[in-house]
């Protein structure tokens, strides 16, 4: 039950039809290294954080400050989501539950879900394809706008799979944003090339050379982290998703 996934905010985010940007740790850890980089660029506030029995028992410290790993931050009119830590096969369907109808009691004006997406030859790939998918007619009249990609055969798995059906059926405005990706290591390029796309969808100026220029010590930072996502995932991704050749081709 989403009950069971508590969303506690500082104070009510007063934030009039916000852009919401949510990177959890996945495919080459593309969705969360993107949306740190957005945070940290545009330095967001921390505004609050989320919390459920059904997460490992873990906190973070930053400067010192306890914390915990799965925070929401805001600035202007965008809203980032993002966790230090890989969502339990336990708790995907209770979280995505408890993100819609918090998202969708915020009226935003799209909610932004950032992934990576693993291809075999992803060592051999200098430029990286960036694709969307959209949950309706006006997240596929962003992409098309934007000339992004449409993603338009494959699989999809896991808890994006779960809240990209949920938002379908929701009404929520929802577009999955992900690059070509390694699939067991930390992708800081694969993350730039979604940050790219971000910058046109939210008319936003990240910079994507300090990401690339700090590829390395993130790669080294979150190897760890890439190795726990990649146990949790295990358990929800028997299929090898978005590996259909005419995707590629």
């Amino acid at each position: 039950m989403a009950e069971e996934i508590h969303i506690i905010e500082k104070q009510p985010l007063n934030i009039e039809k916000p852009n919401v940007i949510i990177g959890l740790p996945d495919v080459g850890l593309v969705g969360l290294i993107a949306t740190m980089h957005m945070i940290e660029t545009l330095n967001m506030e921390l505004v609050g954080h989320i919390e459920s029995k059904l997460f490992p028992p873990v906190i973070v410290l930053h400067n010192g400050e306890i914390q915990s790993p799965l925070k929401i931050y805001a600035k202007d009119n965008n809203i980032a989501i993002v966790s230090e830590i890989p969502i339990p096969s336990t708790a995907i369907f209770e979280l995505s539950e408890a993100l819609i109808k918090h998202i969708k009691g915020l009226n935003p004006n799209l909610v932004i879900l950032l992934h990576g997406i693993p291809v075999p030859n992803r060592l051999n790939l200098e430029e990286l394809k960036t694709y969307a998918i959209g949950t309706d007619d006006k997240t596929k009249k962003v992409i098309n706008d934007n000339k992004i990609e449409i993603m338009d055969t494959g699989v999809i798995v896991g808890l994006k799979a779960i809240f990209l059906w949920d938002s379908l059926k929701q009404h929520l405005p929802t577009l999955a944003l992900g690059a070509e990706s390694f699939l067991e290591y930390p992708d800081p390029g694969a993350a730039a090339s979604v940050v790219g796309a971000l910058n046109k969808i939210l008319k936003l100026d990240l910079d994507v050379e300090s990401l690339l220029n700090k590829a390395e010590e993130l790669r080294v930072r979150m190897r760890d982290l890439m190795k726990r996502t990649q146990e949790t995932m295990k358990g929800t991704q028997p299929i090898r998703e978005l590996e259909l050749p005419p995707m590629f081709g």
